[in-house]
């Protein structure tokens, strides 16, 4: 049997369709938490963090990140659904915001999104799902880009896995009717991104905010957003 086509490119958001500085942010990120704490009671913003990590397990198929995350807090912290859930919506409102200082809009994203959606490609957004759908179509806002451009997006909602788990990718194949070898992945690094490549993924590692050992990247095509549009502009039409 013929393989179909490759018709679908996946995108990572931070670092990759988001220029993003992770240490610094991800630390600013485990800083705000600490605002989830009330002087009322004995919740412990550290837990947030284990039940963070928690999420990223391969531990919980079939349950969803969010609700890993939930069942997690909930046995250890004291509050109920709704009062957590109360906390989380305000965190992902203004303390959140904060985090946009450490993100710039690049242009390149939007002008490959675009020529790619121009030629027929199935776009994916297929960052890592520890967040909410608020927080992660905020993210793509600071990246100039529209959650409609998407076809599919991966958020702690809709998702039972995380990179730089392949159950993560099964998954949205899976959902998507979609194999690997009908996909391209392009995201900025060598462990989350590029595991793609062994599900039949054609991968593109984007080197302007490298994570990872370059020297451990499978063989691929490589390079800075400049490369990336090039890149996006030789596909063929789908």
């Amino acid at each position: 049997m013929e393989d179909k086509k490759r018709d679908t490119v996946f995108f990572d958001l931070d670092g990759t369709l988001l220029p993003l500085e992770m240490d610094a942010f991800m630390a600013r990120y485990m800083a705000n938490i600490g605002m989830l704490a009330d002087r009322d009671d004995n919740f412990d913003p550290a837990l947030l963090s284990q039940g963070f990590h928690y999420m990223m397990s391969d531990t919980h198929p079939n349950v969803t990140n969010r609700d890993a995350f939930f069942a997690f807090m909930l046995e250890r912290a004291g509050v109920s659904e709704a009062a957590l859930q109360k906390r989380l919506t305000a965190f992902y409102g203004a303390p959140f915001d904060s985090l946009k200082v450490f993100t710039r809009t690049e242009p390149i994203s939007a002008t490959v999104v675009r020529v790619l959606k121009d030629k027929g490609y199935r776009l994916v957004l297929a960052t890592n799902p520890v967040f909410p759908r608020i927080a992660t179509e905020k993210r793509i806002a600071w990246a100039g880009l529209s959650a409609s451009d998407f076809d599919y997006i991966t958020t702690y909602d809709n998702a039972c896995s995380t990179k730089p788990h392949l159950s993560y990718y099964r998954e949205i194949l899976s959902r998507l009717n979609l194999s690997g070898g009908q996909c391209y992945m392009v995201g900025n690094s060598v462990a989350e991104d590029l595991c793609a490549a062994q599900l039949g993924f054609d991968v593109f590692l984007l080197t302007d905010y490298l994570i990872g050992d370059i020297n451990e990247a499978p063989v691929c095509k490589k390079g800075n957003y400049s490369d990336l549009k090039k890149w996006a502009a030789e596909l063929p039409p789908v």
